[in-house]
């Protein structure tokens, strides 16, 4: 079962790890240490990135590459408040 939209998500949508990158950033998701460290997040959302397109190839179920790039970035404390409320915010319409 893929996992809900939520607000952040949405924000990754078909996106380039580039376009992901700045939209964090424009959007004000990023916590201080994703700003100072911006190639080693945008090598993190690029990694993320990466790892969804080759599970998703190999045919196996799991989270969407927007949550997996989420995911990546809120391990490594790249993502702020505003960014994890983004993240409680559904936006799933039956």
């Amino acid at each position: 079962m893929a996992e809900i939209p939520n607000a952040l998500t949405d924000l990754l949508r078909r996106k380039t790890p580039d376009e992901v990158y700045e939209t964090l950033r424009d959007a004000h998701c990023l916590s201080s240490d994703g700003i100072e460290r911006g190639a080693q997040v945008l090598a993190l959302i690029a990694e993320a990135h990466a790892a969804a397109l080759t599970h998703r190839e190999q045919g196996m179920v799991g989270p969407t590459r927007e949550y997996y790039v989420a995911g990546a970035l809120m391990r490594g404390g790249y993502l702020n408040a505003h960014a994890k409320a983004l993240l409680d915010t559904i936006t799933y319409q039956p």
